[in-house]
């Protein structure tokens, strides 16, 4: 939806600002096993977040992250680049 694809743009932008080498792309729940193999991290907006278990289990090589809602609420894009950092192990 819009919401997601403006985060997306304020994520890459934050990630070019911070010289993070991330991509970030937005794409639909149905498209995710299409894409899932171009990405090493998959994260799901807060509307779709409940497909959380049911992809780790699919797509046990990757990680699968859900984006906190204040975060993508307030599209703070600095603050999620921060966030993954400290949760991707």
């Amino acid at each position: 939806g819009l919401t997601t694809g403006y985060f997306v743009e304020k994520l890459n932008e934050a990630a070019r600002l911070l010289k993070v080498n991330a991509c970030f792309q937005a794409a639909g729940i149905e498209k995710i096993e299409e894409i899932s193999k171009n990405f090493d991290i998959l994260l799901l907006v807060p509307q779709v977040s409940y497909y959380c278990d049911e992809l780790q289990n699919k797509f046990k090589n990757q990680t699968i992250l859900k984006i906190p809602t204040r975060i993508f609420a307030t599209y703070d894009a600095i603050k999620f680049i921060d966030y993954l950092k400290t949760n991707n192990n």
